[in-house]
């Protein structure tokens, strides 16, 4: 569980989100700079990263190369050895 609280909510106190996350076994609490209850209005960077580093456990939440893909792939009758070799005959690249 993450829970994400703003330093200066007039809304909810910090200590409140402090508690939920102390009362909930294995929690991680992130402070994000800010008064916005809505954590996509006011910096939704800070809320991206500290969710991305908890989903994936990122070291490192600048870095842009990640993605998470699936690939599913099924060749059926040998048909990627059969168009390789159609390409060779009429000379296209492989």
């Amino acid at each position: 569980t993450l829970v994400i609280h703003r330093a200066d909510s007039g809304f909810t106190p910090l200590e409140q989100g402090q508690y939920l996350a102390e009362h909930i076994e294995g929690a991680e609490f992130v402070e994000i700079s800010g008064a916005d209850t809505y954590p996509y209005f006011e910096n939704p960077d800070a809320t991206i990263e500290a969710l991305e580093a908890f989903l994936t456990d990122a070291s490192d939440p600048t870095r842009a190369d990640r993605l998470v893909a699936s690939l599913l792939f099924t060749d059926i009758v040998d048909s990627t050895s059969r168009a390789t070799d159609q390409a060779r005959v009429h000379g296209s690249p492989v």
